[in-house]
Formats: C-alpha cells, structure tokens, sequence
C-alpha cells in the first residue's frame, strides 16, 4: 500500500530560485514537517513532504524513512534529483539559487550522481 501526502500540512524550511532570463521568477522549494504514519503491518515509518511551487507540476510529494532524518536526508536528495535532472534540464540550464555557484541550486543529489547534476544535454 502507498501512502501519500497531498499537502504539507507544516512548512519547516523554504528555499527560493529563479530562472537566468527571468529574475523576477519565484520559484519556491518547500520542504514540510516529517510525519509518522502506520503501514499496514503497524510498522511506524516517516514521511516527509515537499514541494516545488513555481515550475513543473507543483505535486507535493513524500520522501520516506525509518526515522525523521532519514526522512529529510531522503527528501533532499529527491528535491536535488527534480530540480538538477528533470527541470534545470527541461529548462535548459537556467534554474539558479542565489547563493549558489554556477550551477549549484544548494540541494544534494543520490550517492554516486554528483558529477551528473551539472551536465545539460
């Protein structure tokens, strides 16, 4: 059974980006409070929420984990893999965070794709 989230119910951080040609462009990137929900077999398990207003579908979607920052580090690395390989890529490049280098929208990737991220098609 999948277990879905379908709105963060408590915002805990936030971080904004902006396309290149379009600084006037709020994108925001909102990662929720972790919840602990029941599986079906009364494991406890966490979900943690987020969502990417501004571009793309805006769906708010869950990372889950065995504890809170599981959940979070998951989640993270779910943002980082949206933004670096779908839309950054979709956009051709253009997605910037302000405090960010060239190229670094500040959100971490999976193990192992690191040298990935950068790379746009």
């Amino acid at each position: 059974m999948m277990f879905e989230i379908k709105e963060i119910s408590e915002v805990i951080a936030q971080r904004c980006l902006s396309l290149e040609d379009q600084p006037d462009t709020n994108i925001r990137i909102l990662l929720g409070k972790p919840q602990h929900v029941a599986s079906p077999s009364n494991d406890d398990f966490v979900l943690c929420p987020y969502q990417i207003v501004g571009i793309g579908d805006e769906k708010v979607r869950s990372a889950g984990g065995v504890d809170e920052v599981q959940a979070l580090q998951l989640a993270m690395e779910m943002i980082g893999s949206e933004l670096y390989f779908k839309l950054n890529r979709n956009y051709g490049g253009k997605l910037r965070w302000e405090a960010g280098k060239e190229g670094d929208l500040g959100f971490p990737v999976p193990p192992g794709l690191e040298d990935e991220k950068t790379r746009i098609p």
